[in-house]
């Protein structure tokens, strides 16, 4: 080989190498950056405590005095380990199916977000503490060789929680056996109070399954602005009802494992999250914004996949899936894009088809009902009202046939079983205008009008029975979708638009009903004009103008 740096020609037809070299020392800050945020970094000290089977873990930030702690009561660390993990920054590590710990890289996650940072520890049966500073400044300037200064130093461990506990106002908890110290950290860096949540449900989501499977907690103090605010982060759980746990083999993916729950409600939303491992691993990612945004990004989605992913973003479902051969990034957010990844896109939209579709369309179709018949009783609330207060109105509502006939005509029609091939459960239809549970047998609401939806397989936007009152939306209907979504979403805009068409309906139904007792009367005929008017008044006064 050449020697380096010469410029001495070759002879035709011979081959060199060249040597290429690296910035140790720029190229660690730049791997410290495959951590954006704080809340990744101290995540990864968590995750470092529960490799070495901490029960208790301490998060301390000093937003005045821009410093972190990180502490914890686990088996503490070795100059050995801490060697062979100071050589190992950008390659795996893994001794064994618990350890959290693959890449030495988490060790250096803080390089760019202080002055310096110092780990203390004190490995159990040793009376010495370890004490490995890393100072930024220094790190950046070394090329060849990166130098971390190490001291020896008689125990105990330095206790750096007492001040947090007592501005807190919570009793010390003592048994620490390594703590790292953050000094000067970046201003903008610094997590606040007010991120606490998601600091919090990043902790559960991320290392849920690893706490508990070693029976961790992690306590936070945070001393922000004059207040301090203290949470005790608890094991994430999965509290929903779980599905039938369905495993898929795939000779590309290995095999995978779904443990799916449906999210339990909670002031009327499920807002579950799912989460994607490896079947050997205890580090998910997370599928929103993270497995979801790798996976739009890859381009392998079909169709159909979109669709399954779409439901799994919902918040409808959680739960881990796990597959045996896909490979954890090193950044801890994706995953390598290879074949057993693409494999497994395809494992999920199968899952979805086969079993969890049903689920996901039953909740769907229980939450359009459920608005639906909000959205129906705020309209019959309003024409009641209207009803009552105009003389002329009532006269209308006299062609509605008597609210007692009504239902008892409704009784009647729904105890008549439906002619169909398939042997099934038919699902009660809901209806708008309902008498409540809880209302006296002889109340009377003195409007027989009721609303119903349906996806009927007509072209009709509307159906009406004269027996019993009840008016009834095709949801399927053009003019309908038109007013009641924009690309699949619902606003407040959609409710107004919905309400205001089922509102003139009934009043043109009405009209209608008013022309009954004309001889020769034929209500499908005299509803034509209807139909015919309501494309054209949805577009011009009730569609926003653009």
């Amino acid at each position: 080989m050449t020697k380096q740096g010469s410029t001495d020609a070759l002879p035709d037809g011979t081959t060199d190498e060249h040597e290429l070299d690296l910035h140790r020392g720029e190229v660690l800050f730049s791997i410290a950056n495959t951590y954006p945020s704080v809340p990744l970094m101290l995540v990864e000290a968590v995750q470092n405590a529960i490799d070495a089977n901490a029960s208790k873990v301490f998060i301390g930030i000093d937003v005045i005095s821009r410093s972190i702690v990180i502490c914890d009561n686990g088996d503490g660390v070795t100059v050995k380990r801490f060697q062979q993990a100071l050589m190992s920054v950008g390659k795996g590590v893994k001794e064994g199916t618990d350890n959290l710990g693959r890449f030495g890289r988490g060790l250096i996650a803080p390089l760019n977000r202080c002055d310096w940072f110092e780990v203390s520890s004190q490995p159990r049966g040793s009376s010495k503490v370890n004490v490995w500073r890393f100072e930024g400044a220094k790190i950046r300037t070394q090329h060849a060789r990166v130098l971390i200064p190490f001291t020896e130093q008689p125990g105990p461990l330095t206790d750096l929680t007492a001040r947090f506990y007592e501005r807190a106002s919570l009793p010390p908890v003592a048994g620490w056996r390594t703590s790292v110290r953050l000094h000067n950290v970046s201003k903008d860096r610094v997590v606040s109070a007010a991120k606490l949540d998601d600091l919090d449900a990043l902790i559960r989501t991320k290392l849920g399954l690893g706490m508990r499977r070693k029976g961790t907690t992690v306590q936070v103090v945070i001393i922000d602005a004059g207040k301090v605010e203290a949470r005790t982060i608890n094991p994430h759980a999965f509290t929903g009802e779980r599905l039938p746990i369905v495993t898929i083999q795939d000779p590309k993916a290995g095999a995978v494992r779904f443990e799916i729950f449906k999210t339990r409600r909670v002031d009327g939303n499920r807002t579950g999250e799912v989460l994607v491992m490896n079947a050997d691993d205890l580090y998910p990612i997370r599928w929103k914004g993270e497995f979801d945004a790798q996976a739009q990004g890859t381009g392998w989605l079909t169709a159909p996949m979109k669709e399954a992913f779409a439901a799994l973003d919902s918040g409808f479902f959680e739960g881990v899936i796990t597959a045996g051969r896909i490979t954890l990034g090193e950044d801890r957010t994706t995953f390598f894009a290879d074949d057993s990844l693409e494999a497994l896109y395809g494992v999920i939209n199968k899952w979805y088809r086969d079993h969890g579709r049903t689920y996901f369309e039953d909740e769907r179709e229980a939450r359009r009902e459920e608005r639906y018949l909000g959205l129906g009783e705020r309209s019959l609330d309003y024409l009641r009202r209207l009803f009552q207060t105009d003389l002329d109105l009532a006269q209308l509502a006299a062609f509605l046939p008597d609210e007692k006939n009504a239902r008892s005509a409704q009784v009647r029609r729904d105890a008549k079983p439906k002619q169909t091939d398939v042997k099934t459960t038919p699902r009660r239809r809901a209806i708008a205008g309902e008498r409540k549970p809880r209302e006296p047998k002889d109340s009377n609401r003195g409007f027989s009008f009721r609303f119903a939806y349906e996806a009927l397989a007509s072209s009709r936007l509307w159906e009406f029975e004269p027996d019993t009152g009840i008016l009834t939306f095709n949801i399927r209907h053009p003019t309908w979708v038109m007013l009641d979504e924009t690309n699949g979403q619902h606003t407040a805009r959609h409710d107004r638009q919905v309400m205001h068409l089922q509102e003139w309906v009934a009043l043109k139904v009405l009209l209608v009903l008013a022309e009954s007792r004309e001889p020769g009367f034929n209500f499908e005929i005299a509803r034509l004009p209807v139909d015919a008017e309501v494309p054209v008044y949805a577009r011009m006064f009730i569609q926003p103008r653009k």
